[in-house]
């Protein structure tokens, strides 16, 4: 029987969702009170979460949709960010050789008495 084949449920058995009921809205009940609880509100639809700045940081997404090529990060960011990169490779690199240098000389430091010359 493939897997597309089988019933999506048992015969007999109710289907079972995943996280419980659900209001209109989406939440779980649970959620629901904790938020209430807690003091928590949901945003009104259409307003930003991002205070004064929502107007200018919409903009700037959608700039970025856009895919606006005439703002370029400057030479400097980016030689900043080549430079961090290059950190991030080298770095582990650099640090995994040196452990293992490190591990070569102790093992040989404890294996070299028992070696004839």
């Amino acid at each position: 029987m493939a897997i597309s084949d089988r019933p999506s449920n048992p015969p007999g058995k109710a289907a079972l969702k995943p996280n419980g009921p659900r209001s209109a809205a989406g939440a779980s009940p649970l959620a629901a009170s904790l938020k209430a609880q807690a003091g928590v509100t949901e945003p009104k639809t259409g307003t930003s979460t991002f205070g004064r700045g929502g107007a200018a940081f919409s903009a700037g997404l959608a700039k970025l949709a856009e895919g606006d090529q005439s703002a370029r990060p400057r030479i400097g960011a980016r030689l900043r960010n080549y430079f961090v990169t290059g950190l991030v490779v080298v770095g582990p690199v650099t640090i995994t050789l040196y452990i293992a240098w490190y591990v070569i000389n102790v093992v040989d430091a404890w294996v070299k008495p028992y070696i004839p010359a």
